[in-house]
């Protein structure tokens, strides 16, 4: 005490009174409300004065010791982060899960991201989930083997639903929700349904010795492997599956074009012979891809009874009942997938068949798709010539700013033009440049139901229309390249042909080439441009300028 100038007998007394502070913080009560400083100094026998101290002591170490936590937390987060980056990476790309996390986006383009394996920026293929909530992907992710073997290198640490979400916004950027798509190419969707059904029976769900012996078949020269067929369904491309089943391509040398950059290029098709047969005739296959069509593999697969037998999932494309009759007094009905229970030796049966329908339709696709691009080239020997690109918008309702309880819209249909011409080259930083003028063009007609007014009748009204405004524009006119898609009721119909075949009537010395697209194949330019007019319309009437 007097060594010390009494200074530890303060800091003994006050640790005392402390401890005798946080043994009596709260009263006991069944309320459990913390004590005020007079009922502490009457329980305690301390001064006010001192318990006020003590209690600014003990806010204080509380408040210190949470920032340490805060912090130890935040550090351990980061580390936790920092180190699940791959794992996670890569399980978002794995093809093995069941189901698997992502699938292949075929219709969009690569995303640039750093892959956390080396740190360096690559572009990765755009993918699309498969599983639904958050919560089911990080339920995914726990039971998948890439956590398991996270755990394993860094001592088993766990990673929390948080962070977790935390590290797919930063390296799943590449992976998108799924989307409805419209005007949806059946014969390829399907194609798709049933590569995603084969594909687990194929992989995963075999067994080691059962993939063993599948890989250990003797198969015929050019047939493909388990592991061959395998990845090409995991692309989900039916493109590359068709390649897959045909011939090389081979260069067509008689179709050849100038490239402004590359020069002289000459496309490279599929054999005719592998789509429609030798000289077309169907029942003749071609030999040089005759054995790849034998999928042998399949059969060794459905060799086993348990396999073939079994029941599995399927998304088919079926007809679907919906409210209304037709003409004819049935039931209106639409296509669209739902799902179905199939064996899988039903489900190899389909695949062969869809396999079949989708190497004629893919080639059809590619071939109408030079023909497209080859017209458009064409404006550079034929400066008297426009390219057009048509289709209808969808239907607008022209709803007033007020209206009653129980009110009707008025409608209208949109056709849209997108027309070019005037080919030219041009220097743009450096490199050489395919520019055209394009002008798109609306024609908007008026309709009291929102029944299909979108006919041959509109079509051929508003295109005369775009004949006279660019033998204005561009005298001398002399062609017109029309594309449109395949819908019976607007452009294949004999109404349209016969305006087609009598165009030198109503515009002399002017020439026709009217090409309509494969079937659910005409996606372009042309798709959406009305929905800016749409929502001016809207606007204006909002604005009180009521539409006519």
């Amino acid at each position: 005490h007097h060594s010390t100038k009494g200074c530890r007998t303060t800091d003994a007394q006050a640790f005392i009174y402390d401890i005798a502070l946080v043994c009596v913080w709260h009263n006991g009560t069944a309320s459990d409300a913390t004590m005020s400083d007079r009922e502490m100094a009457q329980q305690t026998g301390l001064p006010r004065a001192q318990i006020s101290m003590a209690r600014d002591r003990l806010d204080d170490i509380i408040a210190e010791n949470s920032q340490v936590k805060a912090v130890q937390r935040k550090k351990n987060c980061n580390f936790i982060c920092e180190k699940a980056e791959p794992f996670i990476y890569n399980w978002l790309k794995c093809e093995d899960g069941d189901p698997s996390p992502t699938r292949l986006d075929t219709n969009a383009k690569p995303k640039k991201v750093i892959d956390p394996n080396t740190g360096e920026s690559v572009d990765e293929a755009r993918r699309i989930w498969q599983i639904n909530t958050q919560y089911q992907r990080f339920e995914a992710f726990l039971n998948s083997p890439y956590y398991a073997a996270f755990q394993d290198q860094y001592d088993n640490r766990t990673i929390g639903s948080t962070s977790f979400q935390k590290i797919l916004d930063k390296v799943g950027t590449f992976v998108d929700n799924p989307r409805p798509e419209s005007c949806v190419d059946e014969k390829v969707s399907q194609m798709v349904y049933y590569m995603d059904a084969l594909c687990p029976e194929l992989g995963f769900r075999l067994t080691e010795g059962r993939r063993t012996e599948l890989d250990s078949v003797m198969l015929d020269e050019g047939e493909l492997s388990r592991k061959e067929l395998s990845k090409v369904l995991q692309s989900r491309s039916v493109y590359l599956l068709t390649d897959a089943f045909c011939c090389e391509k081979k260069e067509r040398y008689e179709l050849e074009y100038e490239d402004e950059d590359k020069g002289p290029i000459s496309p490279k098709f599929t054999p005719i012979s592998c789509s429609y047969g030798v000289d077309g005739d169907e029942e003749r296959k071609c030999e040089g891809c005759k054995s790849k069509r034998k999928l042998s593999i399949l059969d060794h697969l459905l060799s086993n009874e348990e396999t073939a037998s079994k029941k599995i999932t399927v998304t088919e494309w079926c007809d679907a009942e919906r409210q209304g009759v037709n003409k004819k007094g049935k039931k209106n009905k639409q296509r669209e997938p739902r799902p179905t229970e199939i064996t899988v030796s039903e489900l190899v049966e389909k695949f062969r068949k869809q396999l079949e329908l989708c190497i004629p339709h893919i080639a059809n696709i590619r071939w109408l798709s030079f023909v497209r691009q080859k017209d458009l080239r064409s404006l550079k020997y034929n400066k008297h010539a426009i390219y057009i690109q048509t289709d209808f918008g969808s239907t607008m309702s022209l709803r007033a700013a007020q209206t009653k309880t129980g009110s009707v819209d008025d409608h209208a249909v949109i056709d849209n033009f997108v027309v070019y011409s005037n080919y030219r080259v041009k220097e743009v930083e450096g490199k050489k440049k395919v520019l055209y003028d394009v002008d798109v063009l609306h024609f908007i007609a008026s309709t009291l139901t929102k029944g299909k007014k979108a006919d041959h009748s509109t079509h051929n009204a508003a295109l005369d229309k775009v004949i006279d405004i660019y033998k204005e524009k561009i005298p001398g006119l002399k062609l017109v390249i029309i594309n449109t898609d395949n819908c019976p009721n607007q452009y294949r119909c004999r109404q349209n042909f016969i305006k087609i075949a009598s165009i030198a009537e109503r515009h002399p010395g002017i020439e026709i080439w009217h090409v309509l697209a494969v079937v659910d194949n005409f996606k372009g330019v042309h798709d959406g441009v009305s929905q800016h007019l749409q929502s001016r319309i809207r606007r204006e009437e909002l604005m009180g300028n009521r539409t006519p």
